[in-house]
């Protein structure tokens, strides 16, 4: 008790002091001032707790919006050109953390262990063509693109190897375009602009699973370990893959014991139902 006596500050006595001395105005007026200050300051924690409510949900509808068209195109080459279920195999959750080269060489080098995989993208200018209509925004657009012809490994100054080379010029910028709407969402969470745990169980599959299938063009941003490239939404990977692997964890340590507890309960009902069966007949 003395030491916590010895402890207080100085002021703090001497606030003590004023209060216990105060006559009853004082006091009371000591002491609503102090409840003044209390309802404030609870009242700016709810303001900005609601704040940063609205933040959230203004930028899930950002997200809906804005990112999942865009992600949609490219998934869609991604899974036309098959580099997105090997991208998963290549590429899982668990393993990539820093997205540099360095990591994304080590990654392949391993992966080539068990698939087919190659050290670059090769995309597709048919797929390019096909998915440009199918995402079209207006009919011209589309109309555009149905008559665009287009070789494969078409070289030279063919309208064909043109038509192919603007396809893919377009779908690089759809996808840097994708990528710098995913390092702002990402950004607007990691300084609490938005709750990011009021946003994860909406977005936290999609959001991994996007930014999976991108890992490459990420890496290829990072080559140095020096001004990396998409810090935020490394940031915000790391923290949502590590709270879904977490979950997972958990879950699986759960149906293992329920596993456990249904092997046992039917082990006990069939040495129960044997020890009747033996009485029976004896």
């Amino acid at each position: 008790m003395l030491t916590i006596l010895n402890n207080v500050s100085p002021s703090c006595w001497e606030s003590f002091c004023k209060l216990v001395s105060a006559s009853p105005f004082e006091f009371i007026t000591m002491l609503i001032a102090g409840l003044s200050a209390i309802i404030a300051f609870c009242a700016y924690v709810h303001q900005r707790r609601q704040s940063k409510k609205a933040s959230a949900c203004k930028l899930a509808q950002y997200y809906a919006e804005s990112i999942i068209p865009r992600a949609s195109y490219t998934s869609s080459v991604y899974v036309a050109n098959k580099y997105a279920e090997t991208n998963k195999v290549a590429f899982p959750l668990d393993k990539i953390t820093s997205f540099s080269k360095k990591e994304m060489d080590r990654l392949i080098s391993e992966a080539k262990k068990q698939l087919a995989i190659e050290e670059t993208e090769k995309i597709s200018p048919t797929s390019l063509r096909i998915n440009k209509i199918i995402f079209a925004s207006s009919e011209d657009e589309r109309k555009m693109y149905v008559d665009m012809r287009v070789e494969e490994n078409s070289v030279g100054k063919s309208p064909e190897n043109l038509n192919a080379m603007l396809l893919q010029r377009d779908f690089d910028r759809e996808v840097n375009l994708l990528l710098n709407d995913l390092e702002w969402f990402s950004m607007q969470c990691r300084y609490k602009v938005a709750d990011e745990k009021l946003i994860y169980q909406s977005l936290h599959q999609v959001f991994l699973s996007e930014v999976q299938m991108l890992y490459r063009c990420i890496c290829a941003h990072n080559i140095n370990g020096e001004d990396k490239y998409y810090t935020n939404l490394i940031w915000l990977f790391n923290i949502w893959k590590k709270r879904l692997l977490k979950y997972r964890k958990k879950n699986d340590r759960a149906r293992k014991k329920a596993q456990k507890q249904v092997v046992s309960a039917t082990r006990k009902a069939e040495q129960a139902g044997e020890t009747t069966h033996h009485g029976k007949s004896v």
